[in-house]
């Protein structure tokens, strides 16, 4: 099955990402999960066994849960995992950079992510 990636946020004190998904049918669902590199809003990705081919390129992932697409818990997210580029505030200055656990901020288009 071939899902659209919507968007996605990141939890900078775990290291992993949120990405809404969707589907034909308009089934939407949030993954998360980590990887080497983040999946973007416009990705097409294809699950096969345990990895993704994504724009037809082949990446590992570990996901940890899936679940339903819902606004409100989409919002919720968005404004409590604690990175203000999560809520597209794209010009405020990173506050919490030492704690984070990427090295290079994901909303950095040069990313490869690599864990502290």
């Amino acid at each position: 099955m071939e899902w659209l990636v919507i968007n996605t946020i990141v939890c900078p004190f775990s290291g992993t990402a949120f990405s809404a998904v969707q589907a034909v049918r308009n089934l939407k669902l949030i993954i998360w999960y980590s990887a080497e590199e983040l999946l973007d809003p416009g990705d097409v990705f294809h699950p096969f066994s345990n990895l993704l081919i994504v724009n037809k390129k082949p990446r590992k992932i570990v996901i940890y849960s899936v679940q339903a697409f819902n606004n409100n818990r989409w919002y919720q997210l968005k404004n409590s995992l604690g990175c203000p580029k999560n809520n597209d505030k794209g010009n405020e200055l990173c506050k919490i950079k030492s704690l984070c656990r990427f090295r290079l901020c994901p909303y950095e288009k040069e990313m490869n992510i690599v864990y502290h």
